[in-house]
C-alpha cells in the first residue's frame, strides 16, 4: 500500500477529480451526442 504523507495533497486531487467527473456529466446531460 502507498503511503499517503500529504493528506491535504491527496484530498484536493479527489475533489478535483470529482469535479472533472461531474463536468463531463453535465456536458454530456446538455451536449446531447456530441462529443
Amino acid at each position: 500500500m502507498l503511503q499517503l504523507r500529504n493528506t491535504k495533497e491527496v484530498k484536493t486531487m479527489f475533489i478535483i477529480n470529482l469535479i472533472k467527473k461531474a463536468i463531463e456529466f453535465i456536458k454530456g446531460l446538455f451536449g446531447g451526442n456530441n462529443k
